[in-house]
């Protein structure tokens, strides 16, 4: 993602303080992917660490359907390891079973309001 702002000249949204502190006191965090590994997640991560030292970063790289039955698996063991999920597919699974809610990243809100009230002239 990061590297797809960057190559389109989206400016990236900011981090939360409250988050960043949290993930820093913490030192690490744990990011299941569905992503490819060499040309998407590793880039991202090496800029993400360079952009917040003190975090480092672990993925796990699986298929979606893999990704999720671990995640509801560890939560039914209480035993979550995972700290962020990406695949769209990933989602509905984690959703019903009452793992995930919907999320908006403060600084993003303007794009969501932007893109929500965008109307189509007619023709």
């Amino acid at each position: 993602m990061a590297l797809g702002l960057a190559a389109s000249r989206i400016p990236a949204f900011a981090a939360e303080p409250a988050l960043v502190d949290a993930a820093k006191q913490e030192g690490r965090l744990v990011w299941y992917t569905t992503l490819v590994v060499g040309q998407i997640v590793r880039p991202i991560i090496k800029a993400f660490e360079a952009k917040y030292p003190g975090i480092k970063v672990d993925f796990v790289p699986a298929p979606w359907q893999e990704t999720s039955l671990r995640i509801i698996n560890e939560a039914r063991a209480n035993q979550v390891k995972g700290d962020i999920v990406d695949g769209g597919a990933s989602f509905p699974p984690l959703q019903a079973a009452g793992l995930i809610d919907p999320y908006l990243v403060q600084s993003a809100t303007r794009l969501i309001s932007a893109t929500l009230s965008f109307r189509l002239m007619p023709a």
